[in-house]
């Protein structure tokens, strides 16, 4: 059974005991539930200019980060937005294929997924809509869509839609080279499909937009390009994984959280204070890369580890972790040095990071 580890409440930091990274003396913070791994993120991150540092987000109250993290998302979200428009499409033609499959199945078999409701009002206005796109999909079969379609790799989103259009209105118009009937009617039938096709993208670039915050390889990436930052994570047994299979590690400042399903919370160290964000030449983070991408080294490098090396997650985030029970680290008695606040809950009106304590749970 896949255990969870207990969600701290906002602020509250306690030891976090790794069975692979006893030398450290980590801990993780709880972190505000909506959004928790862009609230997780910024409450590590200092930017390289030196403009926003971790203490801006630290000094927030719960009200003031909440609306940080949303003017954030913004930014990210236009930046990723248009990125995506100019890259690739793959997501977009993922999402046209889902939204045309289910779109068929509810014209052939009257069988309505939720995803297409708003496809199916922009579509079948008319009494007798539904009959004519009955024909269209007699005419023009599913199977020989997909053929014309193809994959379409390697496009801008722009250029894909134009691409799309062209070559199954240029299909379906060669049924008729056979047919007699009069050009209305192939003109009718050809500008039921075109916006039934207009109709498709809108709602695929919808469904697309819906999910730009997926943490996902494609996210995680341009995040971290973004940022300037390598990303690490912890599962709930609290070791390390590989999120996804191409997470772009660049020797950069580097920032660990710790995952458990959809909620993150940030790791750091306690020292003299509490750092939580890293050079990529700190021991941990050298470790973190010689267990994900180097495993052929721990035996040299780390033999005391050995032992661990079935449990280090060489698995990506959509695989199910198989998890021991959760339990954490022994109360540090001496909390004078520590520079963090852990006695807020999600409901406090301001965060005092320099009256802190470390528990543990």
């Amino acid at each position: 059974m896949t255990s969870t580890f207990n969600i701290l409440p906002v602020n509250k930091t306690v030891l976090l005991k790794s069975p692979i990274f006893s030398e450290f003396n980590l801990i993780r913070t709880g972190t505000i539930k909506t959004n928790s791994f862009f609230h997780s993120f910024f409450h590590a991150y200092t930017s390289d200019n030196n403009k926003y540092n971790a203490q801006n987000y630290i000094n927030m109250d719960i009200e003031e980060r909440r609306y940080f993290i949303k003017q954030i998302k913004k930014v990210v979200e236009y930046s990723l937005t248009k990125w995506d428009k100019m890259e690739n499409s793959e997501k977009l033609h993922d999402s046209f294929l889902l939204l045309l499959t289910n779109y068929h199945t509810y014209i052939t078999k009257n069988e309505k997924e939720s995803n297409i409701i708003q496809l199916i009002n922009d579509t079948i206005k008319e009494e007798n809509d539904n009959n004519i796109y009955k024909i269209i999909f007699d005419m023009l079969p599913i199977y020989m869509i997909l053929d014309t379609i193809g994959k379409m790799n390697d496009m801008n989103i722009e250029r894909y839609k134009s691409t799309i259009k062209i070559n199954l209105l240029t299909t379906f118009k060669k049924l008729f080279n056979n047919i007699i009937i009069d050009t209305k009617y192939i003109k009718f039938y050809c500008n039921k499909v075109e916006i039934l096709l207009d109709c498709l993208l809108k709602n695929s670039e919808h469904l697309l937009s819906k999910n730009i915050f997926k943490i996902d390889e494609t996210f995680l990436n341009f995040f971290a390009d973004m940022y300037n930052r390598d990303i690490y994570f912890f599962d709930n047994q609290k070791m390390p994984f590989l999120y996804a299979k191409n997470i772009n590690i660049k020797n950069r400042k580097s920032i660990i959280l710790i995952c458990n399903q959809s909620h993150y919370e940030i790791i750091g160290i306690k020292t003299d204070g509490i750092s939580r964000e890293f050079e990529n030449t700190h021991p941990l983070i050298q470790k973190l890369n010689i267990l994900l991408l180097q495993p052929d080294r721990i035996h040299k490098l780390y033999p005391n580890d050995v032992c661990h090396l079935p449990k280090i997650q060489h698995i990506y985030i959509n695989d199910t972790f198989h998890s021991t029970n959760d339990e954490e680290g022994s109360e540090l008695s001496d909390v004078s040095s520590v520079h963090d606040n852990h006695e807020s809950s999600e409901s406090s009106n301001h965060v005092d990071e320099n009256s802190s304590t470390i528990s543990s749970i």
